[in-house]
């Protein structure tokens, strides 16, 4: 009788653990929000002194209102602080049009006196999240070959530019998407610096990462810039960063992955099921040997 109970909890935790390997995520579909966090960060760093840290954080809720053209636009609802100082509290709809919203980045290096040194740079992302509420970093095509198409013509457009100093560009297409890079450009200019406006040379250093799930709704997305400038005597370090990541608690963790509750309800009813069952063959084989 306890072999036959074993075994039936035995074989309802297998059928847990089947189905914990099929999760069914939500699509965005009509009716679909999302929950983020939004990190702002800035540094300053004057010769190895304190480093001075500046934080603003948010949240937000991004709503799919309509689906239009089946695929290919959806009007959306932003609901949260914007990514701009100052940093507003922000109600606003906007459409996405996700087949021509495709990863991309642009860099903008001026080396006018042609020294290998750059005296104006900038980067650029496609989608972008400065202007955050008009919603396009978070909904792109899930259609990754196309991203991989305008992501590599980026890549190429820098491959041998004469002020960058190293790059690390890398995309994964497995079911769901990621980009990122690192590029560090040789840069010139003037900077205060101990009170003094002094002419130096450094690097500029831009990493990005972001990340979005199989149906094309963004995980996860980091952009940053570190600025190091240096003479003979001194040096200064500014840092710039934002990181926008979905909630994984609270009301979104239910609507996000309603397999999970699934999931729970299936582990309580199976075990209930299992143990029923041990105690009504348990309950038989007694009345038999009587």
């Amino acid at each position: 009788m306890r072999l036959r109970v074993v075994l039936l909890l035995c074989l309802s935790m297998g059928l847990l653990m089947f189905q914990l390997h099929h999760p069914v995520l939500s699509l965005p579909t009509e009716g679909s929000h999302y929950n983020y966090q939004i990190s702002n960060r800035r540094t300053i760093q004057e010769n190895f002194g304190e480093i001075h840290v500046f934080d603003q954080i948010s949240s937000c809720q991004v709503t799919i209102l309509q689906e239009i053209l089946i695929g290919n636009r959806y009007l959306m609802r932003f609901v949260g602080y914007s990514n701009r100082y100052p940093y507003d509290f922000v109600t606003r709809d906007s459409l996405v049009d996700i087949s021509i919203n495709l990863l991309s980045f642009n860099l903008d290096a001026q080396d006018w006196d042609e020294n290998n040194l750059s005296s104006y740079t900038r980067i650029d992302n496609t989608p972008d999240h400065y202007s955050i509420y008009d919603c396009d970093v978070f909904l792109v095509t899930p259609g990754w070959a196309a991203h991989e198409i305008t992501w590599n013509n980026s890549v190429e457009l820098i491959r041998d530019h004469p002020c960058v100093n190293h790059t690390m560009t890398a995309v994964y297409t497995s079911g769901r998407g990621e980009f990122q890079y690192t590029i560090v450009v040789n840069v010139e200019g003037y900077e205060t610096i101990a009170g003094e406006n002094l002419p130096v040379n450094g690097t500029t250093k831009f990493d990005f990462y972001c990340s979005y799930d199989g149906d094309g709704v963004l995980l996860q997305y980091s952009a940053s810039s570190s600025n190091h400038y240096y003479d003979d005597l001194n040096q200064i370090t500014f840092t710039s960063s934002v990181t926008i990541t979905r909630a994984a608690a609270g009301p979104f963790f239910v609507e996000a992955y309603p397999f999970v509750i699934y999931q729970i309800l299936l582990a309580v009813i199976t075990l209930l099921v299992g143990i029923g069952c041990g105690f009504w063959v348990g309950k038989r084989q007694r009345r038999m040997q009587t």
